[in-house]
């Protein structure tokens, strides 16, 4: 049985995320395992595809929440600019 924590869940529920250094659109698609290549151990990841694109792209999941965030708080915080 897979258990994903509440905050996995919520990366996962909520699909369209926007890369803040960029801009950028970008849908998750879903937590998927990585295997990091300097420690061989496996970890959590984000696998997300750019929006009207198909290229798939991986990335830890400490990282995604540190450079993602979800496109209607980013919209929300970027009108108060």
């Amino acid at each position: 049985m897979l258990v994903l924590h509440k905050s996995l869940c919520k990366i996962a529920d909520n699909k369209m995320y926007v890369h803040k250094p960029s801009g950028e659109t970008y849908v998750v698609i879903g937590i998927v395992q990585m295997k990091n290549p300097v420690s061989k151990r496996w970890a959590k990841a984000v696998l997300y595809r750019k929006y009207a694109e198909q290229e798939l792209y991986v990335r830890d999941l400490k990282d995604f929440q540190v450079k993602f965030e979800q496109l209607k708080e980013y919209k929300k915080n970027n009108d108060k600019k």
